[in-house]
């Protein structure tokens, strides 16, 4: 068989398995969907697209300052059309292309089959994959983005292409737009670079320390490292650094705060619940993974990740290996101590395992035998038995919700998944189109995402917001206000101490529907 056909081959077998992943994907996501279960963040941009269709607000508000941004944007075209399945849809296919960039991106080699397979088994397996294609949330973007970035940077220490630094300066550009923390691995990357740099000059040692001492030793090397070390920051980094400076501006422009779209709980789902305990036990209770990483980050990461662990034992170049996954280390360590209100994302684990695979893909540096393939299997399993182990064994209500959707599949009396809001949207939905609503949006996102109602609704964005909550009679038939005492009911500016200045104006409320989260009230006129 020729060498192109062999390629052929290759690529077809990696193409059926990325379309095998999605069916995969899409079977889980419909049994997942049909019980009733959606992801916080799923709700979250169904909500802010469905908000588009309200001719009252600023659309270029809504659409441009949402964050993460890159995940809103692809998936508000399917929400536009009330398609609630569209987010889910289109992080199956982000994870079903990371399988295939994955995968292609390797190079031929004696036990390829094997490490194909093993690649395949996590991406159907782990619950870290398979919770990134089914969730409808911004995993699968920051994932796909971040390994494309490692990738492409790897890539240029073996080609010695500033091609490969502009590529990865694009898909470092995205990662940050799909998770703002990632912007902070700017400053661990600098001896990364300086490593690359000292690497990629010719110069005739094999050691990183040789040649750095040579270059230090002579002016001509010395010169020519300085301007190549400040030409590859430069390449790297101006152009995330630039368009974050430009969205900031965007932000101040618009808002008066460059922090907006970090800071306001319209922009962004998690600063409501980023400030003290309850709101980040209410949080961890919202947000469906079983994964926290605020202590012994090591430790935690080589249990349900081991399998980096085994390429940085096998690679050749170990400096290189240990380096990259420090920075690592430290980007999750240095997290944990920024943001100590709040977890560490689960995908903060996954980048392990992703580094491991562009390692493996673009350096190439590796000691093969049958020995080290066999164990690769074994490491495999174990990494996606401890996955599954972490997930089952979590207590957040949303993981046993997903847990009991996929077990339901073996069990003839089926699940469902009950949801308090999905009563007020079906209320909602029922209300006719001369009847008008008003709600706080940055809390109500949830009942928003449910509804299909046609009916107009007065929304904190909206130019009447301030005066219909002063004069409710004249503008609003109906209000909808968290329940007292509930977490959400301090970071709603629609509440029941508003709800006392209404009455002090005699406007007579009657409570028509109400639960533990909310109460609706109508307007009697």
């Amino acid at each position: 068989m020729s060498d192109s056909n062999k390629i052929n081959k290759r690529f077809s077998l990696e193409l059926k398995g990325a379309v095998l992943l999605f069916l995969y994907y899409l079977a889980i996501a419909l049994v997942v969907f049909s019980k009733g279960i959606l992801s916080s963040e799923c709700l979250f941009f169904l909500g802010k697209a469905s908000l588009l269709q309200i001719p009252e607000l600023d659309k270029i508000k809504i659409f441009g300052l949402t964050f993460p941004q890159v995940p809103f944007i692809l998936t508000s075209f399917t929400a536009l059309f009330k398609f609630r399945f569209g987010p889910i849809l289109v992080s199956i296919l982000g994870t079903s292309i990371l399988f295939y960039k994955v995968t292609t991106a390797l190079k031929p080699r004696r036990f390829y089959s094997k490490l194909y397979y093993c690649i395949l088994a996590t991406f159907l397996l782990h619950p870290l994959f398979v919770f990134s294609a089914i969730s409808g949330t911004s995993l699968y973007a920051s994932l796909l983005f971040f390994y494309l970035f490692i990738y492409n940077l790897l890539k240029f220490l073996k080609t010695s292409a500033t091609y490969n630094v502009f590529v990865a300066s694009l898909y470092f550009s995205l990662l940050v737009f799909s998770c703002h923390k990632f912007i902070w691995l700017i400053l661990l990357l600098v001896p990364i670079i300086f490593l690359f740099t000292v690497e990629t000059l010719p110069i005739a040692k094999d050691s990183f320390f040789n040649k750095l001492i040579i270059i230090f030793n002579t002016v001509s090397l010395r010169r020519r490292f300085a301007n190549k070390l400040l030409a590859l920051n430069m390449v790297l980094f101006a152009l995330p650094l630039g368009l974050m400076v430009i969205y900031r501006l965007l932000n101040e422009f618009y808002t008066g705060s460059s922090n907006y779209y970090l800071d306001h709980s319209f922009e962004n789902l998690f600063p409501i619940f980023q400030f003290n305990d309850a709101k980040l036990s209410y949080f961890k209770q919202l947000y469906p993974i079983g994964f926290y990483l605020n202590h012994y980050t090591l430790l935690k990461t080589f249990i349900i990740a081991p399998l980096p662990f085994f390429y940085l034992y096998i690679s050749r170049n170990v400096f290189l290996s240990v380096l990259i996954f420090g920075v690592l280390i430290c980007l999750v360590e240095f997290l944990s101590i920024r943001y100590s209100e709040s977890f560490v994302a689960i995908q903060f684990i996954a980048v392990f395992i992703l580094t491991g695979w562009a390692l493996l893909s673009a350096i190439g540096t590796y000691n093969y035998s049958n020995f080290y393939s066999n164990a690769l299997v074994v490491i495999t399993v174990l990494q996606i038995m401890t996955g599954v182990f972490s997930f089952v064994s979590g207590t957040i209500a949303d993981d046993k919700n997903y847990i009991n959707a996929l077990v339901s599949l073996c069990t003839p009396e089926g699940y469902q998944q009950k949801d308090d809001d999905l009563v007020f949207a079906k209320f909602v939905s029922r209300l006719p189109t001369n009847e008008v609503l008003l709600a706080d949006d940055d809390v109500a996102y949830r009942i928003f995402a449910m509804t299909e109602s046609k009916c107009r609704v007065i929304t904190q964005q909206s130019a009447l917001f301030t005066d219909a909550c002063t004069d409710p009679k004249q503008y609003v038939n109906y209000i909808l206000i968290p329940q007292k005492g509930s977490v959400l009911e301090k970071y709603s500016k629609l509440n029941h101490y508003s709800l006392l200045s209404v009455n002090a104006r005699q406007v007579n409320l009657s409570e028509v529907l109400s639960n533990k989260d909310w109460v609706m009230f109508k307007v009697i006129k």
